[in-house]
């Protein structure tokens, strides 16, 4: 059972609203799209992917964080970018979580995009046992 003055608890006593708010938080410079197909400049980006359940009252979100650049390595590129959110989400006082990154590619796109994909657990409710 979770109790208030446990640190875990209040990481994931929360409800889809409240996730939101926090992944958008935690990746403050990514700007919110609809799905990866709207990625068509350079930046941060940052979409939902969706929910699963992991059992009554607590769901896992997924959310998607992608950099997109001109390259992987050279000045400005990507990858420097993935290790900063990789950063952001491990450094993050909610309970999110990397769940593994690829390399994406969109028609009409000559962007190096990587896609990381992370993952915030919520409670619905307030003193349920896990």
């Amino acid at each position: 059972c979770w109790k208030e003055n446990d640190i875990h608890y209040h990481k994931i006593y929360m409800g889809y609203l409240e996730a939101f708010k926090a992944i958008e938080s935690t990746f403050a410079e990514a700007i919110v799209v609809s799905d990866g197909g709207k990625i068509n400049q350079n930046g941060t980006f940052i979409f939902y992917n969706g929910s699963k359940p992991e059992n009554k009252v607590i769901d896992v979100l997924s959310f998607t964080v992608a950099i997109a650049a001109n390259t992987y390595t050279q000045e400005n590129g990507a990858m420097k970018k993935v290790d900063e959110m990789r950063e952001l989400g491990l450094n993050s006082v909610f309970d999110i979580d990397f769940k593994g990154s690829k390399g994406v590619s969109f028609e009409n796109s000559s962007l190096y995009i990587v896609a990381l994909e992370f993952t915030i657990k919520i409670n619905l409710k307030d003193n349920h046992e896990i």
